[in-house]
């Protein structure tokens, strides 16, 4: 009997990244190899690309903090000028937070390249988080495929 189960990809990414530990604890390489095909195959296809996003998003990873794990996705985004110019690249962590809400997003700058101002890459932060929010809030199925 079929099954229309779905995620949000957040919780898909966070599914099969704590499998994949499992994975490397147990010393499974053949499942391992095939968690982590899955995370990069969901991240090619459904992270922000383009628009920006010029080198797309690679898989996350998943870090510990003080009390939950969280996925952390790197990226770098290509800036334009009000004329339609790329003036500048920026180059960003998000860490993903599991909350009673589901998910927050932060966007947190590592560095950016050629930046008029700080300022200027702090308020763009919130688009960063907003933008891996939406993606991350879409339904997918159990293979990762949206639904």
């Amino acid at each position: 009997m079929a099954t229309d189960k779905t995620q949000t990809l957040a919780a898909y990414f966070a599914c099969k990244l704590d499998a994949h530990a499992n994975c490397v604890r147990s010393g499974n390489q053949t499942w391992q190899d095939r968690h982590t095909e899955a995370c990069e195959r969901a991240a090619l296809e459904l992270l922000p690309s383009g628009s920006g996003f010029d080198s797309g998003t690679p898989a996350p990873t998943l870090i510990y903090g003080v009390r939950f794990p969280a996925l952390r996705f790197t990226t770098e985004y290509h800036h334009m000028s009000e004329n339609g110019y790329y003036t500048h690249w920026s180059e960003w962590s998000v860490i993903v937070w599991p909350t009673f809400s589901r998910f927050d997003c932060d966007g947190y700058m590592q560095s950016y390249h050629d930046c008029e101002t700080m300022a200027e890459m702090e308020d763009f932060a919130d688009y960063i988080g907003d933008e891996f929010h939406h993606a991350l809030s879409k339904p997918v199925d159990a293979n990762g495929v949206l639904r």
